[in-house]
């Protein structure tokens, strides 16, 4: 776990598969309370804190991660096809990307 520091504020980072990070917060605001029986509920509990998204109890620390993962790709494809559907002329690609789009809505809708 680490404290990035710049200036009067804080991030603080986690890698655990892929980097965590929270937002940017006044020094006074960072801290992390440890929770857990052992070793690996406290790094997973971390991970959570600093993650602050919303978690699946009932799956694991690694299975959630990769739903997250998912759900980011998920997101950057919504936003290309947006960006595209915005910029097309032809009605019917238009249509065709904004379909596409609302397709990966629901499967994102639907993680």
């Amino acid at each position: 776990m680490f404290a990035l520091q710049f200036e009067e504020e804080i991030q603080l980072a986690v890698f655990c598969e892929k980097l965590f990070t929270t937002e940017w917060m006044p020094e006074t605001k960072a801290s992390i309370e440890l929770s857990g029986l052992n070793f690996d509920d406290v790094w997973e509990n971390i991970i959570k804190k600093i993650e602050c998204g919303e978690w699946n109890n009932d799956l694991t620390l690694e299975e959630n991660i990769e739903i997250k993962e998912k759900q980011e790709k998920l997101q950057k494809e919504i936003e290309r096809l947006e960006k595209l559907a915005r910029k097309e002329v032809q009605p019917k690609k238009k249509f065709e990307l904004v379909n596409q789009k609302r397709k990966i809505e629901e499967e994102l809708n639907r993680l």
